[in-house]
């Protein structure tokens, strides 16, 4: 599927009342989750999801679809995914939180492309993305296929639902500052191992006496 986002900036201090904006706008409270995320990048080689012995198999053709083709996504191109796990503020944090198994816990993994050109002054980015849910074993998965855990980190999110981006943008003018970045700052594309390349050349330094 396509994501479609618009991107800016809100102080701590302006959550709340972005999110007040935002709650009258869609006519619906925020809907607040944390997730921890873990990162995990792709081998200099691509290789897709190969190694298929740690997915949970499943009869729902949507979710087989759904590894058919991010397999097909990952052996043209290796990437940082991301294996998120929603948590909770009562019971996840602290001394007293459990240990987690993250192999047992349900998670999603998600995959997100290059995005794709800017279109002229539009500030609305889009990639191709993908996200299989309420899948277990995902780090024996990504240790199968030789993808690596890089960092982890808590992600908060509060999410609204309204279909038309385009109108949104319009009513949130002067409200919102959206903002166009350099597109590079969402690349997750691992690069290419290069087999069997020429040796760099030595470096040369030349000096010149200018007495």
């Amino acid at each position: 599927m396509y994501e479609l986002f618009l991107t800016t900036l809100v102080d701590d201090d302006d959550i709340q009342a972005a999110c007040s904006v935002l709650g009258g706008l869609c006519a619906m409270p925020a809907w607040q989750s944390l997730h921890r995320v873990l990162y995990f990048k792709g081998p200099g080689k691509p290789g897709g999801i190969s190694n298929q012995t740690s997915i949970v198999k499943t009869p729902r053709k949507d979710i087989q679809m759904l590894w058919k083709d991010l397999h097909q996504q990952l052996s043209r191109q290796s990437y940082i995914l991301q294996a998120r796990y929603e948590v909770f503020k009562d019971k996840d944090f602290g001394p007293t939180a459990p240990e987690v198994d993250f192999n047992a816990r349900p998670g999603t993994l998600r995959w997100t492309d290059f995005p794709d050109p800017p279109q002229v002054r539009s500030s609305v980015t889009q990639r191709k993305k993908t996200e299989i849910w309420d899948q277990r074993n995902l780090l024996s998965v990504m240790k199968d296929n030789n993808y690596q855990f890089k960092s982890e980190a808590i992600e908060e999110t509060y999410q609204f639902f309204r279909e038309d981006l385009a109108n949104i943008r319009r009513e949130l003018e002067g409200v919102f500052e959206f903002k166009t970045f350099d597109r590079r700052i969402h690349d997750t594309r691992v690069a290419v191992e290069m087999r069997n390349a020429p040796a760099p050349l030595p470096q040369v330094m030349t000096i010149t006496d200018q007495r």
